[in-house]
């Protein structure tokens, strides 16, 4: 876990939020799929400097 999502960085709220909801969506999806043997898994990249995301 990347300590933004942990620590809750408050200028990063939006980023934190869709990586806690990805992380519970395969947490969910493992448990309801295993059964079938079926694996599932997410690639959860780090923050991206797309330019978007600069400070004025």
């Amino acid at each position: 876990m990347l300590a933004v999502e942990a620590a809750g960085d408050p200028d990063r709220h939006t980023y934190s939020a869709s990586k806690a909801a990805v992380r519970s969506l395969m947490r969910t999806f493992t448990r309801e799929l295993a059964p079938r043997g079926i694996r599932s898994n997410a690639v959860s990249p780090g923050i991206v400097d797309a330019g978007t995301a600069r400070r004025q």
